[in-house]
């Protein structure tokens, strides 16, 4: 079976947790799970402070974990909190996606969030795509990956192993896994 990037999220109780980063690479070494196929989920809430949150996420940055933004577009980080972290993917919060297909005018919010992503040097997920047209409309604005009931629905743990054990995942090895959900190719 081919190695899969796996996603957790992470609460703002954890961030504060001293013991984060030695749990973290304690359940990699326990999992054998090389930390560039894991990927830590951070709340915009929880980027918009500064000090310890930031120095624990670019610590965990350093032992090769990918760092993304959940829900993006619904918080308050800063732009200036943004571009000082290493981050790897900003994930669009799903109302956005939701209100494509009704109000023409979020195509034109999406764009520029999309814009910023890999002004920053990161990848944009669309979170909650679930409708191929949210998918069309997506690949025109410039987003390429989504998550979301049209790409796959979400599993359960015991559902997720038989699917992987079967190895039966949509979009093959472009898969990245976030949560119980699978995050693919819009095109």
């Amino acid at each position: 079976m081919p190695a899969m990037q796996m996603a957790v999220n992470i609460s703002p109780l954890h961030i504060k947790d001293s013991s984060l980063i030695n749990s973290v690479s304690a359940a990699l070494e326990t999992s054998g799970l090389s930390p560039e196929l894991l990927t830590l989920e951070f709340t915009d809430t929880v980027i918009k402070f500064r000090g310890g949150h930031r120095h624990t996420i670019e610590k965990l940055s350093r032992l090769g974990i990918k760092i993304a933004v959940e829900n993006f577009g619904s918080g308050i980080a800063s732009l200036e909190s943004l571009k000082h972290l290493p981050l790897e993917y900003l994930k669009i919060h799903p109302r956005f996606i939701t209100d494509l297909m009704d109000n023409p005018g979020t195509a034109n919010l999406i764009g520029p969030m999309v814009n910023l992503a890999k002004a920053l040097g990161c990848t944009v997920i669309a979170k909650g795509v679930a409708f191929e047209q949210q998918a069309q409309l997506l690949v025109g604005i410039g987003c390429s990956l989504g998550q979301g009931g049209y790409l796959g629905k979400t599993l359960s743990g015991s559902q997720l192993a038989a699917q992987l054990q079967a190895t039966v995942y949509k979009g093959g090895a472009e898969s990245v896994l976030f949560g119980e959900q699978v995050v693919s190719e819009l095109s």
